[in-house]
């Protein structure tokens, strides 16, 4: 899997190159190979951060990260939506979620956990994953923890 970030108004263009290279019209280690296109969309943000060349994305034969998310803290109305709103933000994929919420027998505050299972095709860089563990702190509180399971190989 090849990732390649261009402009939207770059992209017609893009997949008519790529389609001479498959076709063999090109001198191409690709002649002859399947391509298919499968346009995403980049946050807002991320494009900004990254437009002019640098390149946050990790150089890997592995195409996408699985982790694990943990939000805990008080409980209190909106931390699923302010949570899911940020992963969306990163283009991270939700592959399971789950919540419960409980009364902290010592203090008597209803105490919230929330665990979901992320799945993003592209390896961010460290530096975005951390910034996405304190965008959430930030926005939720509580404590919030970020395993990486593993690189997935596609």
């Amino acid at each position: 899997m090849l990732a390649v970030a261009t402009e939207k108004g770059r992209l017609d263009s893009l997949i008519k190159q790529l389609e001479n290279v498959s076709s063999g019209s090109a001198s191409s280690v690709l002649a002859g190979q399947r391509i298919a296109v499968h346009p995403i969309a980049l946050s807002d943000k991320f494009a900004r951060e990254h437009e002019g060349g640098s390149n946050p994305i990790t150089k890997s034969h592995n195409v996408g990260f699985n982790a694990l998310l943990t939000v805990k803290r008080s409980d209190r109305t909106g931390i699923v939506f302010d949570v899911v709103k940020l992963l969306s933000e990163y283009n991270i994929n939700i592959c399971n979620l789950s919540t419960e919420s409980e009364r902290n027998p010592s203090s008597g505050d209803q105490e919230f956990r929330l665990v979901t299972g992320i799945h993003c095709d592209l390896i961010p860089s460290q530096k975005h994953l951390d910034e996405l563990v304190e965008q959430i702190r930030d926005k939720v509180g509580g404590d919030v923890e970020l395993e990486i399971e593993n690189e997935a190989n596609q």
